[in-house]
């Protein structure tokens, strides 16, 4: 059964490496199990689990296989039941992907060798790496040496862990790592160095390491200490701020020394660079973790990821008197345990820690003073962001009462014995009349002596008080014979047995006196206090040294009572304050204040403090010049050593200036705002003021070209509407107001057949190529290419596009060259190369390392020569990019070029190929249509009566509001109101809120405007209007809008056959006669619409409002010329985007209508164009 397991070895060499291994499936069905095991209990194959096993760590309720596999990696503890006998058995669990089932590999748990026996076991049933194996042999022989051992394998690690640090080094990118030539220059620099500071390793070879890493915040004299270093040779180590290539800083520990030749000479330089910003900033938060964690009564400890001590607070300090001196850079078990330490516990312990797992246990620790005493141990690793472990962290109980309670109950005589020395002290007893004195066994022991050595004799005792304490004794003894004292407690110092004085903590009281009321008895306790004394005066150092770094820090430290008197101020603050030390202790606070508000908050901000909480807070004050400044404050809760809250402690950040210049912001964001709105006041009163002449101008031109008329008088009717038209694309031009950015896209994936894409797009572009006379030719080597692929055909397009047009443009003889073949296959993708070779004039290499950059052009004169933004290339590359491909280029100055592009595409089937969209034209009869046309401009009223005579209508005309509401109020038989805004009397708007309100929604009302921008069109249809028709408007556009507006229905009837959405008439009618004119426009459009859809979908994506407007005011005169009437709408809501601040939801189903009917219009062009 384990040959399931894909595992490179037998059964027999399996057995030999976990002889205790269990295999069981999601059924919790024992699979198979180790020789071992069954030699222990045969017949466990085919059986249930929880038959014949126990889980006894981790606890788990109700066991199932999918809880037993959340616990894979982590301790595990079960027992097998033999009989009445329960075998316990340490592991961990593996799950096995490929059979879904779990592994259990462990070893037996014993507590001695009998147990073995028992079982009749020997060490060859366990594996060579079990550590009871070693414990057999050594009881069977004591061959082995164990500190031989022990230091052999110090060794050993202690090289392992220096091999893994220099490999460490040498390979991984974490640190910078770079050599200098003996001038200072660059040399190399690894990976690491590049990404620590955004370079790459040819940007900065011969530039000097300073230069590279030097900015405005870099320190001088940190810098120059380096450079003087650098130059007499010397090794440096120095943390100064560095700067990135894109100009941002990090916090970088420089280490560098000179490196020398045999001979002694130096070569070169060495250095390494890390990042500590992150573990500067974490260096904080341990401090501050520190203070909190210092006043834990439990010891709290934590070491380094090797397991060694790097702090431990006070609690630790008392429960195991070491200091952090004695324990730092050891392992705790190194030191804590010893002979009566249980063993298993000490591997379980290391185990955890090695494998980087939490832990738990009790465990017998001894002191410094060699004093046994049982702790619980709760553990734990700590990993950063990355998940790199960082340190360990424990938290130890002294659990010793708990575990020793009944034993010293035993261990003492008399109750009131028992109830001192029990807590470890010793007791005496002194006969003020008699002298005689009595000092117990564990008083005895605590000075160091053994029965017998240490007499009860008061003299001895006195002989042993240091000389400066023993003023305190008489002292003493003169306040109890004068009846002034019944109870003492006093502090002095002893010499023990070792000659070494200790601190005594003395306590008594009388318990009998004479009939003078003399003391006669004096009972008392004597404790061992020299660890607090030393754990007091380095407690007091620390406080000494804490105090002076936050005494000198930048910011400004406050503590207050609870009655916001000021305790303590740093430095800092009494120059933020503008007030004297003297002057602030005991000063309220609130004296900082400059207002009610100010007061108030500071009142909610003690009255969080009272619960415990912390926070940050802006609040205004004055100093004590009167001038008023704003502090950023971050206050919290001040306890005492008893855990009472005393008060509160604050850092204050003085951020006066941040609030001048938010304020400058916010007026220049007003400004700039106030500048907006003028802008758009004055686009619209031009918009209006210019299309209302223009449309009286194009709609009676509409209207004589209808009428008979001479070649000449329509050939000048039509060169006055190109004009008119052109002067209204030029007036959308200036309401254009930033240039075209690009930025990220996204990738559509749809089934589509490849050569129809490209023999289209070649097709598009040889009436470009023709016209400078090249020839443009299309090679596609089929071979092994599937027949449907998955991607963006639209955006292969575009790249296609861009590059055909890029190397005709750049041509002016020869030929153009299009080449496409399958690169290499990868599971379900393809990837295949497209080369655009050309025999232009080629590039420089200097210019070519900047070919895709945004405007990028070789020249100046370029764009004066060859036209174009220098946007294609880039916006090209990033079509490539996003498309998961490469893209590369070879060229030579005066020989050509050749662009090679290598796209990926998921291979399909004809069931990935989109439905064609079908569409029918609807026609829509206007005989005998109701109109009440209202408008003020006669030229305006005559051209909308005779374009809606024309259609059959019946109009009746009002020339303002007021009397269109009284016409509509009169007579409800009108089908539809036409509306102009702009009139006297009474607006449209207005006009339209009175009929909604009298009328409700019955008529349909359009609002006929010259206002164009798209915060009107709101206003309009805010007041009621249900579409809006801008001046000048053709034939074609009434219709369409009113079909729309009377129908209610904006979505068209399928039929079967794919509508024509496009028109040339007018194109037609433009070309007066000349026969390549028709060819060079749809040439155009076809190479221009693309590019312009592409980067309309940028700017959705990004939510750009300003830049789709732009984009949309371009298509909006193509599609236009075009004839495309379905799209008229939707390109002009695209247009106007801006101007209402539309979102994204309501944008893009609009967007997408335009996109596949101009994916279709260019492909019906592209067939089409082949006619001409």
């Amino acid at each position: 059964m384990l040959g399931k397991l894909n595992l490179n070895f037998d059964r027999e060499q399996f057995n030999r490496l976990f002889p205790f291994f269990v295999l069981i499936d999601s059924h919790l069905t024992i699979v198979d199990a180790g020789s071992s095991i069954l030699k222990m209990k045969p017949g466990l194959v085919s059986a249930p689990f929880q038959d014949h096993f126990k889980l006894m760590r981790p606890t788990i309720e109700n066991l199932e296989f999918g809880l037993l596999k959340d616990r894979i990696q982590e301790l595990m503890v079960i027992h097998l039941a033999r009989g009445s006998t329960l075998i316990p058995l340490r592991g961990q669990l593996e799950f096995m992907a490929g059979d879904n089932r779990l592994l259990f590999l462990g070893s037996p748990w014993f507590n001695s060798p009998d147990e073995v026996n028992q079982l009749n076991l020997s060490y060859h049933d366990f594996a060579l790496h079990d550590p009871l194996v070693d414990l057999l042999h050594v009881l069977k022989n004591q061959e082995i040496n164990a500190i031989e051992l022990k230091d052999l394998l110090t060794r050993v690690n202690r090289q392992k862990n220096e091999l893994k640090r220099l490999s460490f080094v040498a390979s991984s990118d974490e640190y910078g790592v770079l050599f200098t030539e003996i001038n200072g220059n660059i040399s190399w620099v690894n990976q690491g160095y590049s990404r620590l500071t955004g370079y790459e390793p040819q940007e900065i070879q011969g530039r000097t390491a300073v230069s590279v890493l030097r900015g405005p915040r870099t320190e001088k004299e940190l810098l120059r200490e380096m450079v003087t270093a650098f130059y007499e040779g010397k090794n440096f180590q120095v943390e100064l701020t560095c700067y990135r290539k894109d100009g941002t800083h990090f916090l970088g520990r420089c280490k560098g020394q000179a490196v020398y030749n045999r001979s002694g000479k130096l070569i070169e330089y060495f250095a390494i660079i890390e990042d500590i910003t992150e573990a500067k900033a974490r260096e904080e938060q341990f401090r501050i973790l520190s203070l909190i964690a210092e006043e834990n009564q439990n010891g709290v400890i934590i070491a380094d990821p090797e397991g060694n001590v790097t702090w431990m607070n006070k609690g630790f300090e008392q429960m195991s008197g070491y200091c952090l001196d004695d324990l730092k850079g050891k392992k705790p078990g190194d030191v804590l345990q010893g002979p009566n330490s249980d063993p298993e516990t000490i591997r379980y312990l290391s185990h955890q820690i090695s494998t980087a797992s939490t832990f738990q246990c009790e465990i017998l620790n001894y002191t410094k003073t060699g004093t046994e005493y049982w702790v619980r141990i709760q553990g734990q690793p700590i990993r950063d962001k990355a998940g790199k472990l960082t340190s360990y962290f424990a938290l130890q109980e002294d659990i010793t009462i708990e575990r020793a309670g009944q034993e010293a109950l035993r261990r003492s005589e008399e109750r009131w014995q028992f109830a001192l020395e029990g807590a470890g002290d010793g007791v005496w007893e002194y006969n003020f009349q008699t002298g005689e004195v009595f000092f117990s066994q564990q008083y005895k022991r605590m000075l160091g002596f053994e029965e017998g050595q240490f007499l009860n004799n008061f003299n001895e005792w006195e002989s042993r008080v240091h000389p400066d304490d023993r003023t305190v004794l008489d002292e003493t003894e003169r306040l109890y014979k004068s009846g002034l004292m019944s109870h003492h407690q006093r502090e002095f110092r002893m010499r023990n047995a070792a000659g070494q004085y200790i601190w005594i903590l003395d306590r008594g009281m009388v318990v009998s006196r004479l009939e003078n009321a003399q003391p006669l008895r004096i009972i008392g306790t004597h404790s061992d206090i020299t660890e607090r004394k030393s754990a007091e005066q380095a407690l007091t150092f620390k406080e000494e040294k804490y105090r002076n770094i936050i005494a000198n820090m930048n910011l400004g430290i406050l503590e207050v009572d609870l009655q916001d008197r000021i305790q303590y101020a740093n430095p800092s603050f009494v120059e933020m304050c503008g007030y004297a030390m003297e002057e602030l202790l005991g000063m309220n606070a609130r004296t900082f204040l400059t207002s009610a508000e100010s007061d108030a908050l500071m009142t909610e901000k003690v009255a969080i403090r009272t619960k415990g909480k912390s926070d940050a807070y802006e609040i205004a004050i004055k100093n004590k010049r009167g001038e008023p400044r704003w502090w950023l404050v971050s206050g919290a809760p001040s306890y005492n050593e008893k855990g009472e809250l005393i008060g509160s402690i604050g850092i204050h950040l003085d951020i006066t200036d941040q609030k001048e210049l938010q304020k400058e912001l916010l007026d220049a964001r007003e400004l700039a705002e106030a500048s907006s709105r003028a802008k758009e006041t004055f686009l619209a009163n031009m918009s209006h003021e210019i299309r209302t002449p223009m449309h009286a101008i194009s709609g009676m031109v509409a209207l004589l070209l209808k009428t008979k008329l001479t070649p000449t008088q329509k050939f000048n009717l039509e060169v006055i509407r190109t004009a008119s038209e052109n002067m209204l694309i030029i007036l959308n031009d200036i309401l254009d107001l930033s240039k075209l950015e690009a930025s990220k896209l996204v990738m559509e994936k749809v089934g589509f057949e490849l050569e129809p894409v490209l023999r289209k797009a070649v097709q598009v572009m040889k009436i470009k190529a023709r016209e400078k006379r090249l020839d443009l030719s299309l090679d596609i080597k089929l071979d092994g290419i599937a027949g449907v692929l998955k991607g963006d055909p639209y955006r292969l397009n575009q790249i296609l596009f861009n590059l055909m047009s890029n190397a005709i443009k750049f041509t002016e003889m020869g030929e153009v060259k299009v080449h496409c073949q399958l690169e290499h296959n990868e599971e379900n993708r393809q990837f295949l190369r497209f080369e655009v070779s050309d025999s232009g004039i080629g590039m420089d290499p200097e210019f070519m390392a900047h070919l895709f950059e945004k405007f990028s052009q070789e020249h100046q004169s370029t764009s004066r020569t060859y036209g174009g933004t220098g946007l294609g290339m880039n916006i090209t590359r990033e079509l490539i990019s996003l498309m998961g491909g490469e893209i590369s280029v070879q060229s030579r100055k005066g020989i050509g070029s050749t662009f090679t592009c290598i796209l990926p595409f998921e291979t399909g089937t004809k069931g990935d190929l989109p439905a064609e969209l079908k569409a029918d034209n609807v026609g829509v009869v206007f005989k005998d249509l109701q109109v009440l046309l209202v408008d003020d401009n006669e030229m305006n009223r005559l051209v909308a009566n005779t374009l809606l005579h024309h259609l059959g209508a019946v109009v009746t005309e009002a020339v303002n509001g007021q009397a269109a509401v009284n016409l509509v109020t009169e007579d409800a038989g009108f089908d539809i109101v036409l509306m102009d805004i702009q009139m006297p009397v009474m607006d449209g708007i207005e006009a339209t809120a009175l009929i909604r309100k009298r009328m409700g929604n019955k008529i349909p009302i359009v609002a006929l405007t010259a206002n164009a921008m798209k915060s009107d069109v709101e206003i309009y249809k805010k007041a009621g209007m249900d579409a809006v028709l801008s001046k000048p408007f053709t034939e074609p556009g009434l219709v369409n809008l009113l079909s729309m507006v009377l129908s209610n229905n904006t979505t068209l009837e399928m039929k079967k056959e794919e509508p024509k959405y496009y028109d040339l008439q007018i194109l037609k009618e433009m070309s007066i006669g000349n026969q390549e004119f028709i060819p060079k426009m749809l040439n155009l459009f076809l190479s221009q619409t693309p590019l312009l859809v592409l980067e309309m979908k940028e700017a959705i994506d990004q939510h750009d409002l300003s830049r789709l407007s732009k984009i949309g005011h371009k298509l909006k005169s193509m599609i236009s010329t075009l004839g495309i009437s379905e799209l008229k709408d939707d390109i002009r809501t695209l247009e106007k985007a801006s101007t209402l601040n539309v979102s994204a939801a309501r944008i893009e189903p609009v967007f997408q209508k335009v996109e596949k009917i101009l994916a279709i219009v260019l492909r019906q062009l592209a067939d089409e164009i082949t006619d001409y």
